[in-house]
């Protein structure tokens, strides 16, 4: 007897095909939407973790309004032995290019940070420079090309232009400000450190080392951090003082000719001198990263709600797609009745056709959006952000 009912329910699917279609297809745009968008958010997130892992990119800043010097950076190697410490030096400078003036950022190649050369390659000396594939389109330049900028805090005027890259201190559209010209940045290049015509860095970088193993921005990556930057914070006071004595001695050693071992006599030559500031900055205190993670934590939200919306539709297009097949049916089940057929082996037919139906969009709608919606919503954002390589990873514990 259930096997005369079941071969009336294929035969059933057979008769309204098209019923089964729109029923599959409903289910599978309910699942596919629910899982691919909810998929895209952690995909999104290890993508980005990927790409700054593989260009190690920073995990600490810092800055100071008197520069940091070489003695920091060895304190700062000494207060966790799974740190890499790297000092790097950067100026913001305005630069003319036919009847076009720009405020740029020139950085030092160092081994954090890493840029990605997309064409030609990085310098060799202290007259080249790389620069970002924007630069030469607005400008029409290209590799080979000379650029003059004249800044007290480098080497030489001229540069010749050995290539194109990719700084993941960029991976968005925004350039951010500067104190120069309109405030903003235009653009981005990279110089050698001999380049440089200043005796400290602008910027201390620190990787720590056991964060590659955790995925940006998630919890245990933030209180891994929060535990460098307070012991940071211990040193932090001491290395101000220091440097501040050091800026004294070398301005009073300019105008009086001397190097005191105390500042007691010299005050009045130091009333406009600020005091010195040592600025922590983690990742997220970067724009950039700040919108590319309020991007993911977005869809993240969408992801819990949107694909309600195709589960409704979808539950309603099936009871209505059942109630006219129960009444297209009717002598039918009349018949199977009076054929002793009970109530539940009639039903069985109805719902084996539904849940078939379900089951096999379902499927579908897993495979589908889970691998075609993250690409989707990953294509739109790729207008926004310069991340390559998108990961996506297939986590079954979001679908089940």
């Amino acid at each position: 007897m259930k096997n005369r009912i079941l071969t009336n329910s294929l035969r059933q699917i057979k008769k309204s095909y098209k019923r089964f279609i729109s029923l599959l297809l409903m289910s599978l745009l309910g699942v596919g939407f629910f899982v691919g968008i909810q998929l895209t958010s952690p995909d999104m997130l290890k993508t980005l973790d990927n790409y700054l892992d593989e260009t190690s990119y920073y995990d600490l800043e810092i800055i100071s309004n008197y520069g940091l010097t070489e003695d920091d950076l060895n304190v700062l190697k000494n207060i966790d032995d799974d740190l890499d410490v790297v000092g790097s030096k950067g100026i913001d400078s305005v630069i003319s290019v036919d009847k076009y003036q720009y405020v740029v950022k020139l950085i030092e190649l160092t081994n954090v940070n890493r840029v990605t050369v997309i064409d030609g390659q990085l310098p060799t000396n202290n007259q080249e420079i790389v620069v970002e594939e924007q630069f030469l389109n607005d400008n029409n330049l290209v590799i080979g090309d000379f650029i003059t900028i004249d800044s007290e805090s480098l080497i030489n005027k001229d540069y010749k232009i050995t290539g194109i890259i990719e700084s993941p201190l960029y991976f968005s559209k925004e350039r951010g400000t500067s104190q120069l010209g309109n405030g903003s940045i235009s653009y981005y290049m990279y110089v050698l450190d001999s380049a440089f015509n200043i005796d400290y860095f602008t910027n201390i970088y620190i990787i720590i080392n056991n964060a590659k193993e955790l995925i940006t921005s998630e919890e245990e990556y933030i209180d891994l951090v929060e535990e460098v930057e307070n012991k940071i914070e211990a040193i932090k006071h001491d290395r101000e003082k220091i440097r501040l004595d050091d800026i004294k001695k070398s301005e009073l050693k300019k105008m009086l000719g001397i190097e005191p071992d105390n500042f007691d006599a010299y005050d009045q030559y130091f009333i406009d001198l600020d005091d010195c500031i040592w600025y922590i900055y983690a990742r997220d205190n970067s724009s950039a990263y700040q919108e590319y993670i309020d991007a993911t934590t977005s869809l993240k939200k969408l992801g819990n709600v949107f694909p309600i919306v195709f589960y409704v539709i979808a539950i309603l297009i099936s009871l209505i797609s059942m109630t006219r097949m129960v009444e297209e049916d009717r002598t039918e089940i009349g018949t199977l009745k009076s054929l002793g057929f009970a109530n539940g082996k009639i039903l069985f037919k109805y719902i084996s056709y539904a849940t078939l139906a379900t089951i096999i969009g379902g499927g579908l709608g897993v495979i589908v959006g889970g691998y075609l919606i993250p690409s989707i919503i990953w294509d739109i954002y790729l207008m926004l952000f310069d991340v390559p390589n998108f990961v996506i990873s297939f986590d079954f514990r979001i679908v089940f």
